[in-house]
């Protein structure tokens, strides 16, 4: 699993969410605090935690007998370099999706790569045939 897994992975949870938009008001947060705020147990908040700092978005401070949490923005560039490459195969002339390449675009007039009129393959005029008859 890469760094963008681990980071998708760990976002994939509305409650991480919150708990990650939680620890960004700047002061830093603590498991009891989380857990008023959202609704659920402490112990449930650390296990949501262990995910978070795994994935690197947030940091532990200890403060006398309670740890802080506050989120770690450098965490989140295996996402952004992620995002940007997908940013860039979707910028035209710049790695064009499957649909496009095959002519199949909308307003093309062609249908699975063949225009709209043209006659099927025979092996897939077969095949239909056979799915047909339940074969």
């Amino acid at each position: 699993m890469g760094p963008e897994d681990r980071v998708l992975a760990a976002l994939s949870s509305g409650t991480r969410l919150r708990i990650l938009l939680l620890c960004a008001d700047g002061r830093g947060r603590c498991t009891r605090e989380m857990a008023r705020a959202i609704g659920i147990s402490e112990a449930a908040v650390s296990q949501h935690l262990r995910v978070l700092r795994q994935a690197g978005l947030v940091l532990g401070t200890r403060t006398g007998n309670r740890v802080r949490y506050s989120p770690r923005p450098e965490g989140l560039r295996p996402l952004r370099r992620l995002l940007e490459r997908l940013e860039a195969s979707f910028r035209p002339g710049q790695g064009r999706s499957g649909r496009e390449r095959r002519g199949g675009g909308p307003g093309s007039g062609r249908v699975g790569g063949r225009s709209a009129g043209a006659p099927r393959s025979p092996r897939r005029v077969v095949r239909n045939r056979r799915r047909a008859a339940g074969r």
